[in-house]
This record gives C-alpha cells, structure tokens and sequence, in this order.
C-alpha cells in the first residue's frame, strides 16, 4: 500500500510541474529571455533593399530643396522689375546697351542696365542723361541718380565719382557690365489728362567708347502704355517694336538718340 500511495503522489506532483512551467518557445514578453522587437522602418537602403531601425521617426527624404524667395514679403527687390534684362538683343546677346525700367509711385524708375563691350576693358565712363534736350514739359528736369550699383562679369567694381558723372573701375577686364540704379527727375504729368497719367524720359547712363552703340529700352510695368523716340525724325519716332503683356520694347536705337519717352500711369502708392 505504501509503495502504491508513494508512485500516486509522484504522478500528481510530475503534472503539477508541466503545467505550471513557462515553455521558452511560446515565450514573447519582457524579461522571458526572448528578444524585444522594436519598430521598423522600410526605408531603402543604398542597395535598394529595406534595412531595419530601432526608431520609427523617418528620417529626411533625399531630394527635398528649400525653396528660395526675392524678398521677405515676397516681391521683386528694387531695380528688379520682375526680370532684368533678358531675352535678345543690344547689350545681351550683342555689343550694345539694355535698359529695362519699371516706374514707381513717386514717378521714380528701378532701373537694370546691361551693357555689352566688343572688347575687354576694366572701365565703364557713366553720365546722367540730359533729358532737357526733349524741350517742352521736359525743358526744366533735369535727372538724378541714386542707389547706384555696379559689376563686371559678375564681379563687384569700384564707383568713382568723376565730376557730375562715374567711372566703373573693374578689378580685371570684362565685357559685360550691369548696372543698377533710381532714376529720379524724369517723369512729368500729363495736363489734361485723367488722373495719374504721366510722361517720363528713359535713356542710359552707360558711356561706352567701343563703338557698341546700339540702345534698346523696354518700360516694364502694366501701367504702361506706349513708347515713342523724339529725337528720331518722322515715322522713326514711332520706335516701339513690340509689347508683350506688361513689357514695352524699342528697336536698336543710336546712343546720341536714344532718349525715350515712355506713357504710363502713375502706380498706386502700396
């Protein structure tokens, strides 16, 4: 009886032990000896195949660019008419000078003058247009220059005062100078006329001894309603050679008679 009480007793403690021991394989918690899974990211690696992570904060994507802007409140900075100088033509693609001009709403213009050299040169001569030679309206003004800046081939150049006009001193010779500028004392208003209408006289400050003549001046602005060439003799005054939206172009003009007259509209103080 002792041996069959003794072989029951083992039995029972032999079932207790199987179902209250853990089984290592079925194990997945904290602590039960198995490893802990972390998030994954399926990001792809160099090779193009998924790699793993122990976080699961993505990381930057490759290819993102910040986007660049022309001015904290996000319009043109002065002297940039919404462009420059661009597209064809003197001072551009040949020898000559580009003015293009947008007027403000003090009767001011931004101004971007691209000139174009035959040959290399470090000095640029500078002279505020006479626009007192239209007579008229235009008898008694007499234009001003102010914010003047300067470069050649994309290089910063010395201003030196010279009398009432500049001299670019550029540290090695190039043959492309821009210039940026106000051009003040030009605009006068058109009396009779509706409310705002004005008149204003566009011409370069670019002096250029080269033999590079040819001027072309487009007036840039919705405002803006003809151009036309005075010191030009009959029909040739009638120099526009296009408008495209909010630009105003004249034809390749001789420097001694590029001096424009330029209908617009005064803009709206902002």
């Amino acid at each position: 009886m002792l041996g069959l009480a003794a072989t029951v007793l083992l039995l029972v403690a032999a079932v207790v032990f199987f179902l209250v021991t853990p089984d290592p394989d079925r194990t997945t918690g904290p602590g039960a000896g198995g490893p802990v899974a972390g998030p994954v990211d399926t990001t792809a690696g160099p090779s193009g195949a998924a790699t793993a992570s122990s976080s699961s904060t993505p990381g930057p994507r490759s290819g993102a660019t910040a986007s660049s802007s022309a001015g904290a409140d996000g319009t043109s900075a002065p002297g940039s008419p919404g462009s420059g100088p661009s597209g064809s033509g003197p001072g551009l693609t040949t020898a000559g000078t580009s003015v293009v001009a947008s007027p403000r709403s003090d009767g001011s213009w931004d101004v971007v003058e691209q000139v174009r050299l035959t040959e290399p040169t470090t000095t640029l001569r500078l002279a505020v247009p006479r626009i007192s030679r239209l007579g008229g309206d235009f008898g008694g003004q007499r234009a001003t220059v102010t914010d003047l800046q300067a470069s050649a081939d994309g290089q910063a150049v010395l201003i030196d005062r010279r009398g009432s006009g500049w001299q670019l001193e550029a540290p090695s010779a190039g043959r492309d100078f821009q210039l940026r500028y106000v051009l003040g004392g030009v605009t006068v208003r058109s009396v009779p006329s509706t409310a705002g209408r004005a008149l204003a006289a566009l011409a370069p400050l670019s002096r250029p001894t080269d033999g590079s003549d040819d001027v072309q001046v487009t007036a840039v602005g919705t405002d803006v309603h003809s151009v036309q060439c005075p010191l030009l003799s009959g029909d040739g005054q009638l120099c526009q050679q296009g408008s495209g939206g909010d630009r105003w172009t004249t034809r390749a003009l001789p420097r001694d008679e590029a001096l424009v007259v330029v209908q617009f509209d005064l803009p709206a103080p902002q």
